[in-house]
């Protein structure tokens, strides 16, 4: 799978989408008729799922189920991964970090163009790789 680029697991930041590399993984992980790509992460908001310099393998879809962790783009070109909540209009980003300092993102979809990129599936860990 390609390695596309880096996400960032803090504030959301620009996406930009460069081929980095590929890595190997395992048929498990992955279900027919998606796209998947890696992602690395940037960043320490999601650390106790997806620490700093570890792959993100992402399902390629535009919706997600509550408490599904996912890569949100936020005003067309900002992107973060985050566990989601949906509640109407509303998405909730929710860090799962030890460090204090990051808080919830709250945005109203009626105010905020915000939209899912995909699912993360597996997080390879930098022992991993």
């Amino acid at each position: 799978m390609p390695i596309i680029g880096t996400i960032r697991a803090g504030e959301p930041v620009q996406a930009v989408q460069n081929i980095e590399g590929y890595e190997v993984i395992e048929r498990k992980y992955l279900t027919s008729g998606y796209e998947y790509f890696f992602l690395r992460v940037i960043g320490d908001s999601m650390d106790t799922v997806a620490p700093e310099g570890s792959l993100v393998l992402i399902r390629r879809q535009s919706d997600v189920d509550n408490g599904d962790i996912a890569v949100v783009i936020v005003n067309g070109h900002d992107a973060t991964l985050k566990k989601v909540h949906r509640i109407g209009s509303c998405l909730t980003l929710s860090p799962m970090s030890t460090n204090p300092k990051h808080q919830l993102q709250i945005y109203d979809a009626k105010n905020t163009e915000i939209f899912i990129i995909g699912k993360a599936e597996k997080v390879l860990s930098s022992t991993d790789l």
